[in-house]
């Protein structure tokens, strides 16, 4: 397996970092190797650069811990998420689960200022329907847009082509 970073530059995948690992093998957490996958594709961006980062991730990456650390380096993200998750809410805690239950195909729902699951972290949530897809995507972002988030999780579908060219 390949664990990895690119950046997107016209039409191809520039990589950042790159970490070939075996899943049977490894001693610690691949939370650890993503982090440090992460960690050193930073470092080898200028402070400017790394002020404009976003990361696009999917269901894989979807832990609140892992949220409170992009947070803490205020590293910008839009990821998907699972369903099973707790929100909490001003007015109190709701299962995600069951909000996306009541979401409709093209529907869309942006919740402000959350705090997702057991490590709390404070972040928006976007629940939306598209049209082309068989479910609705749940996308925790720090994006204050959810119009913003929604296009840029789209684009995931090209970036992902990009790491064909690695």
């Amino acid at each position: 397996m390949l664990l990895g970073a690119a950046v997107a530059y016209h039409g191809r995948a520039l990589p950042l970092a790159l970490y070939p690992y075996v899943p049977e093998r490894i001693k610690h957490s691949l939370w650890k190797l993503r982090e440090g996958v992460l960690a050193t594709a930073l470092q080898r961006l200028q402070p400017a650069q790394r002020a404009r980062v976003l990361l696009i991730a999917d269901r894989g990456y979807a832990a609140s811990r892992f949220f409170v650390r992009l947070l803490r380096f205020r590293i910008a993200f839009v990821i998907r998420v699972p369903r099973r998750v707790l929100l909490h809410m001003a007015y109190g805690s709701e299962s995600l689960e069951r909000l996306a239950a009541d979401l409709q195909l093209g529907q869309r729902i942006f919740l402000r200022d959350v705090y997702y699951g057991p490590a709390r972290a404070r972040l928006n949530v976007v629940l939306w329907w598209p049209a082309d897809q068989p479910e609705p995507w749940l996308l925790a972002t720090t994006l204050e847009s959810a119009k913003e988030a929604r296009n840029y999780y789209r684009q995931r579908m090209g970036i992902e082509e990009l790491f064909k060219d690695l």
